[in-house]
């Protein structure tokens, strides 16, 4: 097939998109929202046979690549107001999306190379294919965390009007 891959590509970019331009308030649910129909979609390419894990991982760290680029040339929108402190819902947020970075990256990591014997019953295939769906999930975990506190922090430096 294809690197990247388009599916993927797409469900990034439109969450990642949305993510730039609503209300503050609402990046977090957003950015939470986005990073599960993002693996959902990643993996299920991998379900479908139409793409390799690192089609999928190529398309996440595109849309990264893009959003940060984007975030450097316009820091500020008409919707930001000057923020002091960091919301709560952003440090949820993020919590949350570290976390699950975290035990999926520790799950990929374990059952590729072997430390982890999750389905060792069911053969190296299926602990392949388990192992690249949470590597799946543990990039686009982490794509969503960067593209939010990126989001979040360059609203910051707007003074108010």
């Amino acid at each position: 097939n294809s690197l990247p891959s388009g599916h993927t590509t797409v469900a990034a970019s439109v969450s990642i998109a949305l993510l730039l331009v609503v209300p503050r308030r609402m990046r977090p649910v957003v950015a939470l929202l986005g990073a599960v129909y993002t693996a959902l979609t990643g993996v299920s390419t991998l379900v479908g046979g139409w793409h390799r894990p690192s089609d999928v991982v190529a398309a996440l760290l595109v849309v990264l690549v893009w959003t940060a680029l984007v975030l450097a040339l316009t820091p500020a929108t008409g919707i930001d107001r000057r923020a002091k402190h960091t919301s709560v819902g952003t440090t949820v947020a993020t919590t949350l999306l570290a976390s699950g970075t975290a035990v999926a990256g520790v799950l990929a990591a374990g059952l590729l190379t072997g430390a982890l014997s999750l389905f060792a019953d069911r053969g190296q295939e299926v602990v392949d294919y388990v192992g690249t769906a949470f590597a799946v999930v543990a990039t686009t975990g982490l794509v969503f965390m960067v593209s939010l506190l990126l989001r979040q922090s360059t609203a910051r430096g707007r003074t108010e009007s």
